[in-house]
């Protein structure tokens, strides 16, 4: 069968954040903030979309034994490389090619981090004295220069030989699935892709590769669903999504117990189909009563119909309602 899309992985990364006048504030804040990398206004996909950094899966790199020998190399005494994932089993992504030697499920993960660490400068990686699980993830910083070192680099095997010198893995076991989401027929490049969540207890620096990542932002979800409205930045529907979802959680804390429930993730791939509408255009997903289970439809046109016409032809709502003029409503209702 032709294959058409490319398997990838991201990380949300939320991060507890620092206020300087947290005791005279009468009501608590949001007490964390995600990361998003803005793509090249020349990216043949999504271009100036924010992102969660991630990319596509290299198996010769990201599934090669190396990985199972390094951590034995670095004696790691309580973490090994069986992590019993609730959606493995439901899931395409994460059936392991005969080819591959790591199960699916590890090295999409270490994909992620390795994609974080080229966009972001953020490497996701924990020491041997590490060793133990927790809710909060690990993460070492480089400075600029050893940053830029790695990126001018040609190696492909350079992430690997970067964790063996640091004496270091990659932070596997604070990623927590969540969901997996397959990109649209509309568009020409597709990525059948899952996302991780990885929470950190301080918010790390970010050194951008100024490649396929123009800027980056730090932002309450909030925050973010307040400037795609304004239609001060473009979120694509996978991050409007999840940035939907993080609203129900105003700190870390209680985001990180609820990703440790597995509350992120689905047995469903979440792909986006879009009817096209007298007024706008509607986005539906999983679970919606007019969902079209069909990974090749590209558009379903339907222009007599109103968007609150075809609300009411549903009973259960799982959508976005584009109105126009950068308005998004989310509606929910399983």
């Amino acid at each position: 069968m032709i294959r058409r899309w490319r398997d990838a992985s991201s990380v949300i990364i939320a991060a507890r954040r620092n206020f300087p006048n947290f005791q005279k504030q009468q009501t608590a804040p949001i007490d964390y903030v995600v990361l998003t990398a803005q793509r090249s206004s020349k990216s043949s996909f999504l271009p100036d979309g924010y992102v969660f950094p991630g990319g596509v899966i290299e198996p010769q790199n990201d599934s090669s034994e190396q990985w199972s020998d390094l951590l034995k190399e670095l004696q790691f005494r309580n973490l090994n490389l069986h992590l019993d994932d609730k959606t493995s089993g439901a899931l395409n992504i994460y059936k392991t090619p005969n080819k591959e030697q790591l199960p699916r499920n590890i090295s999409l993960r270490i994909a992620a981090i390795r994609e974080t660490f080229e966009e972001c400068g953020i490497l996701l990686c924990r020491l041997p004295t590490e060793d133990k699980v927790s809710k909060f993830g690990h993460n070492l910083i480089l400075n600029e220069t050893e940053v830029a070192k790695f990126n001018s680099d040609s190696s492909p095997n350079k992430f690997y030989e970067l964790c063996a010198q640091l004496k270091c893995f990659p932070d596997v076991w604070s990623l927590i699935e969540a969901r997996n989401w397959l990109t649209p027929a509309f568009f020409k490049k597709r990525f059948d892709t899952v996302f991780f969540i990885c929470c950190l207890d301080q918010t790390p620096p970010v050194q951008i590769d100024q490649g396929e990542i123009s800027d980056f932002m730090w932002g309450t979800p909030q925050e973010y669903l307040a400037l795609h409205k304004a239609g001060k930045l473009n979120l694509p529907p996978p991050q409007l999504y999840e940035f939907n979802e993080f609203t129900q959680f105003d700190s870390l804390q209680a985001l990180a117990d609820a990703a440790h429930k597995r509350h992120f993730c689905s047995d469903s791939c979440f792909l986006p189909v879009r009817f096209l509408l007298k007024d706008g255009a509607v986005i539906i997903m999983p679970g919606d009563s007019n969902y079209v289970v069909d990974p090749d439809e590209k558009d379903v046109q339907m222009k007599d119909v109103t968007i609150e016409d075809f609300r009411k032809r549903a009973v259960k709502h799982h959508r976005f309602e584009i109105l126009g003029e950068g308005r998004v409503n989310f509606v929910k209702k399983l």
